[in-house]
């Protein structure tokens, strides 16, 4: 239709330049629309490929740049924000970076600067409040330090070198300046060189009168006044380490065996508080060492009103050794135990010797008491001394170095061969020491068990009280053996010696306690 418009027209030279001008008018639009495909294959293929697609298929499709450049990927433009720092962490990155910043961060937690506080870097006895940190650490503090200061210090010094230096040891590690006069029950002897010669001194059957009284209190001032003569220095010193000569066996406490006062006076067959009161307050004002105190059959069971004398007799003297007058003057009260059931029985160990004190008064079973009573009373005290014994074998694999029984009469057969079976392997010294029948004795009642020894002490207003000396086994000790220097002194097993200490009074009144229950044998 062109050529027939422009013979129309009939301009041969217009026709051509309009033929001209609309073919390349043509090739110009086709060219466009040409263009306009390629570029936009160009950003199919590459926004596919950005979206996980087939890199390769994209990377063909590409071509070559008009003027022959090399065909080479598109940049990727991103948006680039304001710099900002970041955020504090509150962990440490488990994949730290290889060259750590020296710039203070922006936002410093209050853990990052050390504090002053030494517990963060010491080690405390006492497990700490925060975690270790898992994984390598940073030169820098982070905010959860390790448990222990890291080998590369930190960029800022701590404010005080103490800090990175263990704590104070605890009180509890390190002996006082004054050490204590009282260790607790469960301290073991640690060896041989530990076991100083050590005494105590026994009483019974006294005050019956008020002469007995004033003498009660002459005896305790003496025995006071001897152990000031022949001491060199105290039992605190001696638990330091300092024993004094063992064959002066420092004084550790005295024990009454009972009857404290008789029945049989006007004054006292009532059995008033007074008169518990009274022996009470003599020990306390007079006795310059720890006192244990056991019942008699005139301190309870022979009084008019049995159950109330047992408590005035018990108000008075359990645990009697405990009474502050004597806090200051050694450990013995802090080592007693007492039976629950039965607390006037007593047990405490010292020096690898075993002590015990036990409810064994005078009187017929079935008289005295019912035989039910009186059976349920000795059975406690067997009891008692049995598991006493077995304790302290468990305890320290064998067998004390001697047991010494106190009671206040022969009596408790019961008691005594359980103690055989329990004992008689070891070949230990055995003593039981007691009163009631007023005139002293030496015994071996069990035929069979000859280390077994029964002691009965004189009427105290006859004698004085005995002295018991129990040997050392330090190597001084073991180079000066106890010697019976008189007829008054005994010595049990060679370590045990009592001493009556010139025996009876010039003026003393024989008068032996009719026991037709208990003399010479065991009920």
């Amino acid at each position: 239709p062109i050529p027939h418009i422009m013979h129309e027209m009939g301009d041969d030279h217009a026709s051509r330049s309009w033929r001209n001008r609309i073919v390349f008018g043509g090739v110009a639009v086709c060219l466009a629309g040409t263009l306009v495909m390629v570029l936009g294959l160009v950003g199919f293929f590459d926004g596919g490929g950005s979206k996980g697609g087939d890199t390769s298929a994209a990377t063909a499709g590409q071509g070559t740049l008009p003027g022959g450049a090399e065909d080479t990927p598109a940049p990727t433009l991103e948006l680039i924000d304001e710099p900002k720092s970041a955020p504090p962490t509150f962990s440490p990155s488990a994949d730290p970076t290889s060259t750590p910043t020296t710039e203070d961060p922006t936002v410093s937690p209050t853990t990052i600067e050390p504090t002053s506080s030494p517990t963060t870097w010491a080690p405390t006895t006492q497990n700490p409040t925060w975690a270790p940190v898992e994984g390598p650490t940073t030169p820098h503090p982070t905010t959860e330090p390790t448990p222990s200061p890291t080998s590369t210090p930190t960029t800022t010094p701590t404010p005080a070198p103490s800090t990175l230096e263990p704590t104070a040891a605890p009180n509890t590690l390190s002996p006082t300046s004054t050490p204590s006069k009282r260790p607790t029950s469960s301290m073991a002897p640690t060896g041989p060189e530990d076991e100083h010669t050590f005494s105590f001194y026994v009483m019974g059957d006294i005050a019956y009168k008020k002469s007995e009284k004033d003498l009660l209190i002459e005896q305790l001032k003496e025995i006071k006044s001897e152990e000031a003569a022949g001491a060199n220095v105290t039992i605190a010193d001696d638990v330091t380490g300092n024993p004094r000569d063992p064959d002066d066996g420092e004084s550790l406490f005295t024990v009454h065996v009972g009857d404290i006062f008789t029945t049989a006076k006007w004054w006292s067959a009532d059995c008033p508080y007074s008169e518990y009161k009274a022996i009470k307050d003599i020990f306390v004002d007079h006795s310059h060492v720890p006192t244990f105190v056991l019942p008699g059959d005139n301190d309870w069971i022979d009084c008019p009103n049995s159950t109330i004398a047992w408590d005035r007799w018990a108000d008075n003297f359990i645990p009697f050794e405990q009474h502050s007058a004597w806090d200051d003057v050694n450990f013995v009260p802090q080592l007693v135990r007492r039976q629950a059931i039965r607390p006037e029985n007593f047990a405490f160990h010292f020096r690898s010797v075993l002590f015990m004190g036990l409810n064994l008064i005078a009187g017929t079973r079935g008289v005295t008491e019912s035989e039910a009573v009186w059976d349920e009373r000795i059975g406690h005290c067997q009891d008692w001394a049995a598991t006493n014994i077995n304790d302290y074998i468990r305890q320290y694999g064998g067998p004390p170095r001697a047991v010494i029984f106190f009671g206040h009469a022969r009596r408790g057969r019961e008691v005594w061969f359980t103690m055989q079976d329990l004992l008689y392997q070891y070949q230990i010294p055995v003593v039981y020491l007691h009163g009631n029948g007023h005139e002293f004795y030496v015994d071996n009642p069990i035929v069979e068990w000859p280390r077994f020894t029964e002691v009965q002490v004189d009427q105290g207003a006859n004698a004085r009280p005995v002295k018991v000396t129990v040997r050392g086994t330090t190597q001084q000790a073991l180079n000066r053996p106890f010697v019976r220097e008189d007829i008054n002194q005994h010595i049990f097993g060679g370590l045990v010696k009592l001493d009556r200490r010139g025996g009876l009074y010039p003026d003393a009144n024989i008068n032996p306690k009719d026991d037709a229950d208990g003399l010479r044998r065991w009920e």
